[in-house]
């Protein structure tokens, strides 16, 4: 009871809670991450973990990317939420109901976690397409060596298709309770920061599951621009055969390393 108490005495719409929420559940989370690996580009800790050996964008480019990252995080963002919170009301979305038990969490987030790879891995794909590519999806891959914040750089038509609709997905689907969507939103972005971030890191959670993408699938897509479509999950790729030159390019990799 005390999450009802909690909207009660902010004194603040539902709808305005619902926005103001979950924008900060999205920035907080990203620009935290990002300071993190800012200061491991900066200082460059973990060289062992570089998958492209320290390479960085170029500078101009990384500008372009925070400026847009700032635009997206006080207006473009909020605006957009604010429009769909009656679609979320709609599915069953609420704000000022008990917080749900762990079990509601769990399915919630695994449904997320489905629906977010499924739609991502076939959004991506087809934005490889030779006519999406060169007018949307070009844009992202400017960064042939990614760092975490270009996690959120896209052509807005990108943003909405590849990123928006499979990330809210699952929580409209099931009417997630806001506070389960903004933990899913939390573990999204950190999952996508982590996969963008250049860094092959062991002690990362999101590469403890036997069926979890790693980062260096994603820094593969991005440097050779090819295959590895999916979000985080495998199963996509491993069906349709997507990740073949990833696999070859990993087989070659490591041979080269034993001899």
């Amino acid at each position: 009871m005390w999450w009802v108490e909690f909207v009660e005495r902010t004194g603040l719409s539902e709808r305005l809670l619902f926005v103001i929420g979950t924008s900060l559940s999205i920035s907080i989370t990203s620009i935290f991450f990002n300071i993190c690996l800012y200061l491991c580009y900066k200082y460059n800790l973990f060289p062992s973990k570089r998958i492209q050996g320290g390479v960085m964008p170029d500078a101009s480019l990384i500008r372009e990317c925070i400026l847009e990252y700032i635009v997206n995080i006080v207006l473009v963002r909020p605006l957009v939420l604010y429009l769909l919170y009656p679609s979320f009301v709609y599915f069953g979305t609420r704000v000022a109901e008990p917080i749900p038990s762990w079990q509601y969490f769990i399915r919630d987030i695994f449904v997320s976690y489905l629906l977010n790879d499924t739609l991502f891995y076939w959004a991506h794909r087809t934005m490889h397409s030779k006519y999406l590519y060169k007018y949307i999806h070009k844009k992202h891959h400017k960064f042939n060596a990614s760092i975490g914040i270009a996690a959120e750089y896209a052509h807005p038509i990108e943003e909405l298709l590849c990123n928006s609709i499979p990330t809210i997905a699952g929580s409209l689907v099931m009417g997630s309770h806001v506070v389960v969507m903004w933990v899913w939103l939390s573990l999204r972005i950190m999952e996508t920061v982590d996969g963008h971030s250049g860094y092959n890191f062991d002690f990362s959670p999101f590469h403890w599951l036997p069926f979890a993408s790693k980062t260096e699938r994603h820094d593969f897509h991005h440097s050779h621009n090819v295959g590895c479509y999916g979000a985080y999950l495998l199963f996509w790729d491993y069906i349709m055969g997507t990740d073949a030159a990833f696999l070859q390019y990993k087989s070659k990799k490591e041979k080269k390393r034993i001899e």
